[in-house]
């Protein structure tokens, strides 16, 4: 518990990177369902599963977002950038898909503290293997 009061304190965050990560999880969460309707709409017949495409598709984005984010920022604190970025993705997909179906709220929604969590958990790990390499090489 005493770790996930720490991802989520914005304190020692880099002010511009924060507010990015926020701002580019709820576009992508927006830009995702814009798109995924307008192929619902363009064709309706040939379109199925949608459910797994949405969580598939915010899932991975977020996930990728959150590894840049916290591969860019290189203070330690990539994991408060990748979940505020699936939080804010969470806030939009539940505020889109609210009068839609209930039961895609959570399904969908979820995927976005999830991927945030994972991708930087991953873009983390990333940096500190290049870090230990760029060390070992000095010697």
């Amino acid at each position: 518990m005493k770790k996930l009061i720490t991802w989520l304190d914005p304190r020692g965050t880099k002010t511009w990177l924060f507010i990015l990560s926020i701002v580019l999880g709820g576009a992508w969460g927006f830009a995702y369902l814009a798109l995924v309707d307008y192929l619902m709409q363009s064709y309706p017949n040939q379109i199925t599963g949608v459910d797994t495409t949405l969580m598939l598709g915010i899932f991975i984005g977020i996930s990728t977002l959150a590894f840049f984010l916290a591969f860019l920022a290189k203070d330690k604190r990539g994991m408060t950038y990748g979940l505020y970025a699936g939080l804010a993705c969470m806030l939009v997909c539940g505020l889109i898909l609210f009068r839609n179906s209930l039961t895609l709220v959570p399904l969908v929604g979820f995927m976005g503290p999830l991927g945030g969590f994972n991708g930087a958990g991953l873009g983390m790990m990333f940096g500190h293997g290049r870090k230990r390499s760029e060390k070992d090489a000095d010697l």
